[in-house]
């Protein structure tokens, strides 16, 4: 079990910035970024994750 725990759904986390990333990728949504395919709705939190999802296209 992680040091640094979620206090919205007690997931927990060894690093600290990893805590951080969940709570703004999951829990607030902050920026999400749309795949750009015509169609597609898929949109993700990370730039790292629409490249990857890209490449499934």
């Amino acid at each position: 079990m992680g040091r640094y725990t979620c206090n919205e759904c007690a997931r927990s986390f060894a690093k600290h910035h990893r805590l951080s990333r969940h709570q703004n990728d999951v829990h607030t949504k902050s920026k999400l970024f749309p795949c750009p395919e015509p169609g597609c709705s898929h949109k993700v939190t990370q730039k790292s994750n629409l490249k990857s999802h890209m490449w499934t296209q």
